[in-house]
């Protein structure tokens, strides 16, 4: 993040339509190459099966890692207004990457697509870092070098089939 410019960027997102065997397997492999520095984020979906899926991954695939079960609340399009107003703002930018068209055109077909697992995941990270880095003064919107010293990235997997990752460094 450049705090001068208020922009953000994110050098990583993997969406990948994944046998649900081998889910597990892709988050733990992405865990393990970001480090235990990086903050993971699963959405918990509602009732005792989203409960039992977070208490898995805590116990079983992400013992030791800074993971959380975050339980969502509201409609998908409220809450991925944020992201699509710092994207409209530009203040979203993405690399290079062979992940940019899809996510681009699901995010364009949003929220009358087929699909918005990326969507989903990449608004959730959105509030995530907004929650992580919330201004710690009274200056809104901008945080002070000497408040923030370190800046951990975060990971963002949704429910369901395809796992989505946020890494965003800055």
């Amino acid at each position: 993040r450049d705090w001068s410019s208020d922009v953000c960027s994110s050098d990583l997102m993997v969406g990948n339509e994944v046998d649900v065997q081998k889910v597990e397997q892709l988050i733990a492999q992405t865990a393990y190459e970001d480090g235990h520095s990086v903050a993971i984020r699963m959405e918990q979906e509602p009732g005792a099966s989203g409960v039992m899926a977070i208490d898995h991954y805590q116990r079983r695939i992400l013992y030791g890692y800074d993971f959380v079960g975050v339980r969502s609340t509201g409609p998908k399009d409220v809450r991925a207004r944020a992201i699509a107003a710092a994207a409209n703002r530009g203040t979203i930018l993405l690399a290079r990457a062979p992940w940019n068209a899809a996510l681009q055109q699901e995010a364009y077909a949003f929220p009358k697509s087929a699909h918005d697992d990326q969507v989903d995941a990449l608004s959730g990270g959105f509030a995530e870092l907004r929650a992580m880095y919330a201004p710690a003064s009274a200056t809104v919107g901008r945080v002070d070098a000497n408040v923030v010293q370190q800046r951990p990235s975060l990971s963002m997997r949704p429910g369901g089939r395809t796992a989505t990752t946020l890494r965003s460094r800055y």
